[in-house]
């Protein structure tokens, strides 16, 4: 195995990204829609953690998942 400075991989590895929220209702869409646009070119999915928000936090992140799948 030799190490080769300044090559690309043609393979990125698929990530998972774990979020927690609280109260961030008004936010999170927004939020997610950020992440989602990162230039990364693997695979990509967010998983969103309600920790017991009172503003419809789970809610708002229930109907982003409806149109995009790559959240849960």
């Amino acid at each position: 195995y030799r190490f080769r400075r300044g090559t690309k991989a043609d393979f990125s590895e698929p990530i998972s990204v774990v979020m927690a929220a609280y109260n961030e209702g008004k936010v999170i869409s927004e939020t997610l829609r950020a992440l989602l646009a990162t230039h990364y070119q693997g695979e990509i999915e967010v998983i969103v953690v309600d920790d017991g928000s009172h503003d419809g936090t789970a809610a708002e992140v229930e109907r982003f998942t409806e149109r995009e799948p790559r959240v849960r």
